[in-house]
């Protein structure tokens, strides 16, 4: 097995959105569990707003917006707003 600092120089890290809710368990203590965009969806799921025509990503890495501003999402914060949501629609995108 390779040393420890040898393993800790090879792992990479990647940014992903994630949850976290702390539960009790059967004997009384608490643990806190971490869920992940990928732990309910594989896929890319994108916003289209359809006032501007645009679709913008739904975990970009940086915070954006559609042209008009009617989807906009702040990743520094975990939010998703939307003005009008019957010009907006959530699809996903097959690749």
């Amino acid at each position: 097995m390779a040393p420890m600092s040898m393993l800790a120089a090879t792992m990479n890290k990647i940014k992903r959105q994630c949850w976290k809710d702390t539960v009790r368990c059967a004997s009384g203590e608490t643990t806190d569990v971490y869920f992940t965009v990928s732990d309910f969806y594989e896929g890319d799921l994108f916003y289209e707003c359809l006032r501007c025509g645009e679709s913008i990503p739904s975990r970009p890495v940086g915070s954006t917006h559609c042209k008009c501003r009617n989807i906009m999402i702040d990743v520094d914060y975990g939010r998703l707003s939307i003005e009008d949501h019957d010009k907006a629609r959530l699809f996903r995108a097959d690749g």
